[in-house]
């Protein structure tokens, strides 16, 4: 008889909280890159909302991905979720230091590439580490 093993992976929550964590650390380190590479590189900031958009997709897309990848079902349904947490985080640290809610452009980049990322974590190869 086969044994269930349980994954930590295998709990919807707990996945989701996983993916959004991953993304706030990947979009914490993007914008101190950007922020480094703007200051002793290119010394203005003209290219500051291109690096914030590049940030928080590239943030998503991996929280996402990493929740598809182990979760290997529903990407698509996941990913938006992730997106909209990843846009409640960001719209709350906005209202709390800055005073205003964020336009409704960065909860449509978040939502499109979270979905882009579920997708492809869940059509990418099966983690080695993973029992059914």
């Amino acid at each position: 008889m086969r044994r269930k093993y349980k994954n930590i992976y295998s709990d919807k929550f707990f996945n989701i909280i996983i993916s959004a964590v991953i993304s706030v650390s990947v979009i914490i380190l993007c914008c101190l890159l950007f922020s480094f590479i703007t200051f002793n590189f290119i010394g203005n900031m003209k290219f500051s909302v291109f690096f914030s958009a590049a940030s928080i997709t590239a943030g998503s897309y991996a929280g996402s991905y990493i929740c598809g990848k182990y979760r290997r079902r529903m990407g698509l349904v996941y990913g938006i979720i992730n997106g909209i947490i990843i846009y409640s985080l960001i719209s709350a640290a906005n209202l709390i230091f800055l005073g205003n809610i964020p336009d409704i452009k960065k909860l449509l980049l978040l939502t499109f590439f979270s979905a882009a990322g579920g997708i492809a974590g869940v059509n990418s190869k099966r983690p080695s580490c993973l029992r059914d």
